[in-house]
């Protein structure tokens, strides 16, 4: 009996010594999934996946743009106009991640704001009257509209696109701006908290979407195969819904990939228009 019940706590001590073991391992292995991402880490993951030797400036725009609703208020948690409004700043929007991280749209910076499809905004604003939910979008898409006018004023010399640009380089400077837009919001999928964001779908049909402009015609078949090799690599599960993100972490390694991800595309495509190494090279920007 004494030998039975030996054995029985000899178990239960395994058992436990076994379960804090494979906690401890989790924690390990996903700690995303326990914190926020900061700007330097989003700043890591663009540069890693761009083929630029240095960190450029506009990783940093681009991630403030994300987590800096007021960029006259360093660690500010809405929008400036939302202070200053008397009938706005009384309601309580205490989290970051329901600005901006709505997605951009594909018409460019100055077409309507895709913040009306943005649930955890919307479900706050429909609380509002109906002049007031009117006044609000209509403000808040010119806040948009002109944080983005500065966004892609600066990204355009620093990316190698100077002076007025043709239709077709601003296509080009647009997707490259929504690639790193994006990957800040895949990080942000790899921690607590990404389900008020832009979804992983969304975000990986905008990687796709700016692949295909910033391959063109003549470099269709390099956009597809580096589509094919992400999603492959990377396929969305279910089980990544529900709890942990590993998904979206996965997609951010395959588009880092030295010899297969995006800066091994981005450099080889050819063609008028579309060799985007020598337009960095002329723009003085070290290449990896």
């Amino acid at each position: 009996m004494k030998r039975i019940k030996s054995r029985i706590k000899e178990a239960k001590l395994q058992f436990m010594v076994k379960s804090n073991i494979l906690i401890l391992a989790i924690i390990a292995f996903f700690p995303y999934a326990l914190s926020a991402k900061g700007i330097e880490n989003h700043v890591q993951d663009m540069q890693d996946v761009f083929p630029f030797a240095e960190c450029l400036n506009i990783f940093y725009l681009v991630s403030s743009y994300l987590d800096e609703p007021d960029w006259a208020v360093t660690g500010a948690q809405r929008p400036h106009f939302i202070k200053e409004d008397p009938f706005f700043s009384k309601e309580k929007f205490d989290n970051h991640r329901i600005w901006y991280h709505w997605g951009l749209s594909e018409l460019g910076m100055l077409s309507p704001s895709l913040a009306r499809t943005h649930r955890p905004l919307v479900k706050i604003v429909s609380r509002f009257q109906h002049d007031e939910q009117r006044r609000f979008w209509l403000l808040l898409t010119e806040e948009e509209q002109g944080r983005l006018r500065k966004l892609f004023a600066k990204a355009a010399p620093e990316l190698g696109f100077p002076g007025k640009s043709f239709h077709l380089q601003e296509q080009q400077v647009f997707a490259l701006v929504k690639i790193m837009y994006s990957i800040h919001l895949l990080g942000d999928h790899t921690t607590k908290e990404y389900h008020i964001i832009r979804s992983e779908e969304d975000v990986r049909r905008d990687i796709e979407s700016s692949i295909r402009i910033l391959a063109g015609y003549n470099n269709r078949t390099k956009a597809m195969k580096l589509i094919d090799y992400l999603n492959q690599t990377a396929p969305i599960s279910r089980y990544s819904r529900g709890t942990i993100n590993c998904s979206a972490q996965k997609y951010l390694d395959a588009l880092k990939n030295s010899s297969h991800g995006f800066s091994q595309f981005l450099l080889s495509c050819k063609g008028f228009g579309y060799n985007y190494k020598d337009r960095f090279r002329e723009a003085n920007l070290k290449l990896k």
